[in-house]
């Protein structure tokens, strides 16, 4: 419950010796932030001097050089609301960019900006306000302060999974930056695939970073978690962030909970923060910036977490301790409970979708056995394909702290058969779990569910559903035409997407042409069945295509199906060599006119 209450593991909560090594190092400031960013701007140390380059770089340009870069206030407001389409010249001067002290050159184009040409994340009102100000900018490497920056600002969810926020376990970037992700499933290639944006970053451009020799020396220290397939062991809490202001920001806990303060606007600062944060997990000055986080922007006597949470977490307690149907699993991070119904349910703390701060999680099979617990494993985090069952929290239920809200759905689902009769959701679990089930016990029910299945399946296939219109709903359609009786009026529109476009005034007929040859084979199966256009009625309707019934047609209607079958035989060929259809399309059709009588069953409705 930790994690899910303060945003932190619990091998991850600073203890008290250390706390207060670090108050005494940032010389026991106040908790007023002004305050502490100037103590750790002036802190002691020399995990800052890698942003101080005093080598000249002499550099020609052929063109005209750009001018320094700079933000005009008008530019700060578009950038902090990018939804709002900007003058054209302004876009351009951001597109054109500017030159940093250093030499480099920062542009933005289509909301991205660009340093020398690699993508990163900016906080550009912060870094506008250092360049406007007094500060000695002689010398401050800028290049590899803003990609350290960006890197320290990219987020992939670690053991968890599940949607990210702010109290995710993320896994180390310089981690993902160094080793990549191995692709062993679909998941991990997505994330591969996300992950490439790290990469972005040249690890030439911050291989001399502090930051970045203290992973050489971690890595050579650390060589069984010194591969890709240990990033979910690498992991970190969320720290810096970019605000939509363009702002800097670090996650720390004040004295009613967790805020995100602008880190002052420093290069100094920045350099030492972003190094901190950098720095291998176990490092110390990493965990002296978790002590900052967590504890010196708050008072010394104000708890992590608060005595209704604890309440919270007792009732929890009791709650799995009083069944022998729920249990703690540690390594899942999860309560397994069994319901009334017989089955397995899991609910993790965290993040959940909709808003909620708990998942529930189907369990996967009823036996204990190493596989099945593998299995349950992938899928609380999010790595198979059996989604979390949505218990939306109400807004009674979000009133609660955490671990009564947690406390109140084990509750529920230890009586899961109850419970489904007012959420949905179970309901539908506990139902669907029932059909497989007894699918599993009687052959017979498996084989229909599989039948229905594949019925679906021919539903949305769209080779089968081209051979079923033209051997089956053209056909109904001809036959329609020949049924209906002398005067009977048709309206056929132009095609209106999704909607029928042919209707009939004296029945519920309808039909949906979906291009011009369809449009083509109705012109001749309405000339065949002797149907004509009504240029009296249209002009008084003030509507175009509107047909009328005068004749009955040819009562041997061979020739007239053969032509419709040419017309239609192209649609059902693939790559001008496969028949779809075995028979010739035309015997599909009625061939013997029946004349005005009732239409048959199958007819007097919308012909998909």
């Amino acid at each position: 419950m930790v994690p899910c209450i303060t945003g932190q593991r619990s091998d991850e909560i600073a203890t008290k010796k250390n706390i207060e090594r670090t108050r005494r190092f940032l010389g026991k400031p106040s908790t007023r932030p002004s305050q502490i960013w100037n103590r750790i701007r002036d802190c002691d140390g020399k995990e800052a001097d890698w942003c101080l380059d005093r080598t000249s770089t002499r550099q020609e340009w052929i063109t005209d050089q750009p001018p320094e870069w700079r933000l005009l206030e008008e530019d700060l407001e578009y950038l902090s609301n990018p939804e709002v389409r900007a003058p054209l010249e302004q876009r351009r001067r951001l597109q054109i960019g500017g030159v940093l002290p250093d030499g480099s050159h920062l542009s933005w184009a289509s909301g991205t900006f660009y340093l020398d040409g690699v993508r990163i994340s900016v906080p550009f009102r912060g870094l506008n306000k250092i360049l406007n100000s007094k500060i000695d900018l002689s010398g401050i490497a800028w290049k590899k302060i803003l990609y350290s920056i960006s890197l320290s600002l990219k987020r992939f969810n670690g053991f968890e999974g599940g949607p990210l926020t702010e109290k995710s376990s993320l896994i180390h970037p310089v981690h993902l930056m160094i080793f990549g992700t191995v692709r062993h499933n679909h998941w991990a290639a997505m994330r591969g695939w996300r992950s490439g944006r790290i990469r972005d970053i040249p690890q030439d451009a911050v291989r001399d970073t502090k930051w970045m020799r203290r992973w050489d020396t971690w890595i050579d220290e650390n060589r069984e978690l010194a591969r890709a397939s240990e990033h979910d062991s690498v992991t970190v809490p969320h720290t810096l962030f970019i605000s939509k202001a363009g702002r800097l920001q670090l996650r720390v806990r004040r004295d009613h909970g967790w805020r995100k303060l602008e880190v002052g606007s420093h290069p100094l600062t920045w350099a030492k923060v972003v190094t901190w944060a950098l720095s291998p997990p176990d490092h110390s000055q990493r965990q002296r910036l978790t002590c900052i986080q967590q504890c010196v922007f708050a008072d010394p006597e104000s708890p992590m977490i608060g005595p209704d949470d604890k309440k919270g977490i007792a009732l929890l307690r009791s709650v799995v301790e009083s069944s022998d149907r729920a249990e703690m699993v540690l390594e899942m991070k999860s309560i397994k409970v069994i319901g009334t119904s017989g089955l397995g349910y899991f609910v993790t703390p965290g993040s959940g979708g909709h808003g909620t701060r708990f998942s529930v999680w189907p369990r996967t099979s009823d036996r204990d056995s190493e596989h099945s617990r593998r299995e349950d494993q992938n899928t609380i985090r999010g790595r198979s394909q059996v989604p979390p069952i949505c218990i939306v929290e109400k807004y009674e239920l979000k009133r609660l702290v955490v671990g009564d809200a947690v406390a109140s759905v084990v509750m529920a689902l230890l009586d899961d058969m109850s419970s489904s009769r007012s959420i949905d959701t179970l309901r539908t679990h506990i139902s669907r779990s029932t059909r497989k089930d007894e699918a599993r016990r009687n052959p017979e029910i498996a084989e229909m569910n599989e039948a229905r299945w594949f019925r679906r399946r021919l539903r949305d296939n769209g080779v089968a559903d081209r051979v079923r219109r033209y051997t089956e709903s053209f056909p109904l359609l001809w036959g329609a035409l020949l049924r209906l009786p002398l005067g009977e009026r048709m309206r056929f529109q132009a095609i209106r997407g999704n909607e029928p476009n042919i209707s009939f005034d004296g029945c519920q007929t309808e039909f949906r042409t979906r291009n011009m040859v369809e449009r083509r084979v109705v012109y001749r199966m309405l000339e065949e069945s002797g149907w004509i256009r009504d240029r009296v009625e249209e002009e008084t309707r003030g509507e175009q295509r509107i047909y009328i019934r005068t004749g009955t047609g040819d009562r041997d209607l061979g020739e007239g199906v053969r032509e419709v079958g040419q017309l239609l035989e192209p649609e059902l060929m693939v790559d001008d060599r496969i028949r779809l259809i075995q028979r010739q399309l035309w015997t599909y059709f009625e061939r013997q006119n029946p004349g005005p009588s009732a239409l048959l069953p199958g007819m007097d409705r919308e012909i998909a």
